[in-house]
């Protein structure tokens, strides 16, 4: 058994998926909605991947997540989220773990900026593991991968879902255009629903 720190022991089994994504040696791994960097460490601790790449619209998190991993020279962690353009908008929940472009006018609400996921990752051929937990924005998101082909360099994909903030009704069709490039792994929706990219000849 690999051995991570307590704090992150505590993490894994609320969320013991993840143990389980199998990934290779040297792999790259991206943290959409990286907040305070526990992930960050999680997947740092237990899978020593040659880069991550984490994604933190809200500053006061981004901070806290970069001083966290400090001393974590593989990670590589930005002040935006990754999406379907480039743009500032408005996010609801500002200042809590339930920070989102998609519900808005829920509480306190600020400014995110965002950058298109496909020129982000333009230069990248795949990535081995992407976890994407984005409050409601990966229905948006996902289905532009989807529809720009991106998908195919997404190996693994563990996403968690949140419904009723108005977009969740794509939600048969993005599985159904899923299905043609991935297989589901693990299926807790909407808690996490992990894939893995079909073999291919």
């Amino acid at each position: 058994m690999i051995e991570v720190s307590d704090d992150i022991k505590e993490l894994l089994d609320i969320w013991p998926m993840g143990w389980h994504f199998d990934l290779p040696k040297d792999s790259i791994i991206v943290v959409a909605g990286s907040y305070k960097g526990r992930v960050l460490d999680l997947v740092d601790q237990v899978y020593s991947p040659l880069v991550i790449y984490g994604f933190e619209p809200q500053g006061w998190a981004f901070d806290i997540a970069n001083d966290r991993m400090a001393f974590n020279e593989n990670v590589v962690n930005s002040n935006f989220a990754i999406g379907i353009e480039r743009t500032t908008k408005k996010m609801g929940e500002w200042g809590t773990d339930a920070c989102s472009f998609v519900n808005t006018e829920k509480r306190e609400s600020g400014m995110g900026k965002m950058n298109d996921i496909n020129v982000v990752f333009e230069n990248v051929p795949k990535i081995d593991l992407a976890i994407f937990n984005m409050e409601g924005y990966e229905y948006d998101l996902l289905p532009y991968m989807i529809e720009t082909g991106s998908i195919s360099k997404w190996i693994r994909l563990a996403v968690q879902f949140h419904n009723g903030f108005g977009n969740d009704h794509v939600r048969d069709k993005l599985f159904e255009g899923l299905e043609k490039t991935h297989e589901i792994v693990t299926n807790n929706y909407p808690q996490w629903v992990y894939w893995r990219k079909r073999a291919t000849e």
